[in-house]
């Protein structure tokens, strides 16, 4: 019984860590793995996340897009044309995002090839 306690501090440490629902952001594993916060974040943020678009205050169309967990609500991980981020993205009629089209066809790919390769929290050097 003496080791009653600490057993039960384990157990509850294990529980809060497995009920934590903020990712934690994954390592980079290769130099061809997209990093979300160096790639990814910084193509919405300068795209998407202006005054009257999809930043926390707006939020048009109800879609936020300044953070991982919010962005995973329209990313489907390793399906790109499952993903709503990623339709809207090469859509052709008023559903194209953003509206002018000015999102250059690299930066397209670079979402694309972070979705299908998991659309992971990934930060890299």
């Amino acid at each position: 019984m003496k080791h009653a306690p600490l057993t039960n501090a384990a157990l509850i440490a294990a529980f809060c860590l497995a009920a934590c629902k903020h990712p934690v952001p994954v390592s980079c594993n290769t130099t061809h793995t997209v990093a979300f916060n160096q790639a990814v974040l910084p193509i919405l943020t300068s795209n998407c996340n202006m005054s009257g678009c999809h930043n926390a205050k707006d939020a048009a169309e109800g879609v936020i897009l300044t953070d991982y967990a919010h962005i995973m609500e329209i990313v489907k991980a390793k399906n790109p044309s499952g993903s709503k981020l990623y339709e809207v993205l090469i859509s052709t009629g008023e559903k194209r995002m953003p509206r002018d089209g000015s999102l250059p066809a690299d930066q397209i790919a670079t979402i694309k090839l972070w979705i299908e390769q998991g659309a992971l929290q990934t930060d890299c050097p």
